[in-house]
């Protein structure tokens, strides 16, 4: 039985990323936006667990593993989500639960398609 996941197509200045989230990477980005202050039109929030950790190796760990090597991630560890796109905002912080960002949706297609994975819902957003 294939193990059903969520892809996202974000495109935008001559740029493509596609990832593959799990369920519960899936529902954290489709859910409610935080309380915006009177006033302010952006908010910095705090993704699951499973988030942040993909998150901090992903851009600290992995791109500076001298400065980062073997310090663990801190539990604040935030994404700023803005009033008009935060679900767009979510995606593009975050890390492929499955693979790695693809380039091309025939890419990851193939992905999913050698590792059991079947693509059951799907979200086009922007890179800018």
């Amino acid at each position: 039985m294939s193990t059903k996941v969520y892809m996202s197509v974000c495109e935008g200045q001559g740029d493509i990323e596609i990832k593959l989230f799990n369920k519960g990477t899936w529902d954290y980005i489709n859910s409610d936006y935080p309380v915006f202050k009177k006033g302010e039109y952006s908010a910095d929030e705090t993704p699951p667990a499973h988030c942040q950790q993909r998150i901090w190796d992903e851009c600290f760990v992995n791109e500076s593993p001298l400065m980062y090597d073997g310090v663990n991630c801190p539990a604040d560890v935030t994404i700023n989500v803005t009033s008009g796109s935060g679900n767009n905002d979510r995606v593009i912080c975050l890390q492929s639960d499955f693979g790695d960002t693809f380039f091309s949706v025939m890419e990851a297609m193939e992905y999913a398609r050698d590792n059991d994975l079947e693509i059951i819902e799907e979200y086009q957003g922007c890179i800018y």
